[in-house]
């Protein structure tokens, strides 16, 4: 091969790389999207962490059931200002100053169309876990279950 042959081909491969390298690096992986939640849920100001959960909902594409503490309630569309309401009760602790986290993990399930975030905390009024099941929908997640125990 010739050497001119060499060099076109070496800066093609280069330019191929640096471009695969530059997508890699603009692009989220669901995981990260996830993980991203996570961070907005326990290290936001107070009054914002409930609303990184409401960002992850739509009840007229995905209905939300919410368990908490054992009282089960399903919201679907036309719901959302109850949605809104029931989810600050749920997560009440999250509202209150600096938490603790104990413990987090984001799962992708089966074909990568569904996960789970789990997440302990630890705030003033003691301890508190939260599971959000998640739907993906095209390129969204929304949250399908919320279950919350001490």
């Amino acid at each position: 091969m010739a050497p001119r042959t060499r060099l076109l081909l070496a800066v093609v491969a280069l330019f191929s790389l640096g471009t695969a390298l530059v997508v890699d690096a603009l692009t989220l992986t669901d995981k990260e999207r996830l993980e991203a939640f996570v961070e907005d849920l326990v290290e936001n100001r107070p009054d914002d962490r409930i609303s990184a959960a409401l960002r992850l909902t739509d009840p007229s594409r995905e209905p939300v059931e919410l368990v908490d503490h054992g009282r089960r309630v399903t919201i679907g569309a036309g719901q959302e200002a109850k949605l809104s309401r029931e989810l600050h009760q749920a997560l009440e602790a999250f509202t209150h100053g600096a938490l603790d986290v104990v413990q987090t993990a984001v799962d992708l399930e089966g074909s990568g169309d569904r996960a789970r975030v789990a997440v302990r905390v630890r705030s003033a009024e003691g301890y508190v876990n939260v599971l959000f099941h998640l739907s993906k929908h095209g390129e969204d997640w929304l949250v399908r279950r919320v279950a919350v125990t001490d």
